[in-house]
């Protein structure tokens, strides 16, 4: 499966310097990427507003859920010198109640997205392989 997931510049350069190894969503809510992305899946970052700009390839797939604020702690203690995330996104995360931890192979540039779907909102978008952007019109918004 193929997967567009919307993240921040700074967050963005750091995925294609190679610095930023574990693309974590933390939501309060149940929705993808949480049981939708799988080893091997490739995924395509996007910034807000802005042109695709790097894929890579699932690596391991972590996935939690009833997280307590002292589990989200554990978390960026443990894992946060490979996710990367600024105080202020841990603080944000605090309340989270799911957590999808994804591995980064492979990361490389590109340019190659035929056209941008309207996002409403969403921070993470599943297609199917080969599945032209415009078919995912009409999914609702995850709570973050």
């Amino acid at each position: 499966m193929n997967h567009l997931a919307i993240v921040r510049r700074p967050y963005l350069d750091l995925i294609l310097a190679g610095e930023k190894t574990i693309e974590s969503r933390l939501t309060k809510v149940r929705c993808a990427p949480y049981g939708r992305v799988a080893p091997g899946d490739v995924i395509f970052f996007k910034e807000p507003s802005g042109p695709v700009r790097a894929r890579a390839r699932a690596g391991r797939i972590r996935e939690e859920a009833g997280l307590t604020p002292a589990s989200v702690e554990r978390l960026r203690r443990s894992l946060n010198g490979r996710i990367l995330g600024e105080r202020g996104y841990w603080d944000e995360k605090r309340e989270a109640r799911y957590a999808c931890l994804i591995w980064l192979d492979t990361v490389a540039p590109t340019h190659d997205w035929p056209a941008t779907p309207k996002m409403n909102g969403r921070g993470w978008l599943c297609l199917g392989p080969g599945e032209p952007p415009r078919a995912v019109r009409g999914r609702t918004r995850c709570a973050t």
